[in-house]
């Protein structure tokens, strides 16, 4: 198991296609940090319990990463994409 440079070890990875539908994660137990790349196109997402929408959440563009931390955000996690094309969310988990 990868250890990383803050002493967490990884605890999992998970590729999700981002569509029309919004979508949550299955978080690993254990898990306090996730660290995402956003590929092919962007996407919005919220973590305070209310589904995004494709004009309304926190807009991750295509190609960028961003990390979140938190169980209680993890688990609340929901992600739409913003344009016509589904788009690939890759996450890192970390505990």
């Amino acid at each position: 198991m990868e250890t990383h440079p803050i002493g967490l070890k990884s605890k999992g990875y998970q590729q999700v296609t981002v569509s029309t539908v919004a979508i949550g994660l299955t978080v690993p137990a254990g898990t306090v940090r996730a660290v995402f790349g956003v590929e092919d196109q962007s996407l919005r997402y919220r973590v305070d319990g209310t589904v995004p929408t494709a004009s309304v959440g926190v807009l991750a563009k295509a190609d960028a990463s961003f990390e979140l931390y938190g169980r209680t955000v993890l688990t609340a996690f929901k992600t739409i994409r913003v344009d016509g094309t589904d788009s690939v969310l890759s996450v890192h988990y970390y505990g």
